[in-house]
């Protein structure tokens, strides 16, 4: 197997869910629904990541069911579009170093890496619902294995802010 590192996580991953924060606050104030919800966070999850220093590419299966490709070219332009989950959102996805980070949930990204390694940063936001979430994508060793890790910060128009955290393990394939 490969060596995962920050710059390229291409790969298939489950999702751990023992290390990994219960997604469901952070879909909540995402405005998705109570029963998509708890689909999402009580079925397995697979990724499918093709990454390269211009894009981001992830693939969500959940419950065995092909999800929505979620492609990020890292040029840091908007794009606008209608996710299956979210609804119409604009993204935004580039390159980004610790300097760049103002909020401490997303500054652990970079822990046990050097400050100035670049990691993909994107973010989304509803251009109905008034919610936005910052994710940063990194590799980390925990319990003695470099995972796939992906920070996330959410924000609504309540001003409800959610940190969570999702940790994937590589799929030998």
């Amino acid at each position: 197997m490969a060596s995962l590192t920050p710059g390229n996580v291409s790969g298939k991953y489950t999702l751990n869910k023992t290390l990994s924060n219960n997604m469901g606050e952070l879909l909540r104030i995402q405005n998705v629904g109570w029963a998509v919800r708890k689909v999402i966070t009580s079925a397995p999850v697979a990724l499918t990541v093709t990454h390269d220093k211009s894009s981001f590419n992830a693939v969500a299966d959940v419950a065995g069911i092909p999800g929505s490709e979620n492609y990020r070219r890292l040029d840091g332009t908007y794009t606008k579009e209608k996710h299956p989950i979210l609804g119409l959102i604009n993204k935004r996805a580039e390159n980004a170093v610790l300097a760049d980070m103002t909020e401490e949930h997303l500054k652990d990204a970079w822990k046990g890496l050097d400050p100035s390694t670049k990691l993909v940063l994107t973010s989304f936001e509803s251009v109905n619902d008034g919610w936005k979430t910052i994710e940063i994508v990194t590799v980390q060793d925990l319990d003695g294995q470099v995972r796939l890790v992906m920070y996330c910060l959410g924000r609504n128009d309540k001003a409800e802010i959610v940190a969570s955290r999702m940790v994937y393990d590589k799929v030998d394939i």
